[in-house]
């Protein structure tokens, strides 16, 4: 799993084997440490959610995701887009690495 931020918005990219899963109920979880100091992003399947929310933590974020978005991103296959949501002027999306597919 990996993230990218920047002033359009938060995207998070996984593998196929994440997607997996997530849509087994497990969430995924990395921890980025830099010296005494840690860094922290989730990624939460939420049945009862009706979109993606992202939420910030004291020392990462979380992002939620309802498990219908998560049918959507694995129907998808090999597809550039993934799924997404605006939140203001930030968009968070979610999306499986295409490299991925070609590993497998």
């Amino acid at each position: 799993m990996n993230v990218r931020i920047d002033e359009d918005g938060v995207r998070f990219r996984i593998v196929p084997a994440d997607l997996s899963l997530l849509l087994g109920g497990s969430e995924l979880k990395q921890r980025v440490s830099i010296g005494a100091q840690s860094f922290e992003y989730r990624i939460l399947p939420a049945a009862s959610a009706r979109e993606m929310a992202l939420a910030m933590t004291g020392n990462g974020f979380t992002l939620s995701v309802p498990h219908a978005a998560l049918e959507q991103l694995g129907g998808l296959g090999r597809s550039k887009n993934g799924v997404s949501v605006k939140s203001g002027d930030v968009e968070i999306s979610l999306q499986v690495d295409l490299k991925a597919y070609k590993a497998a």
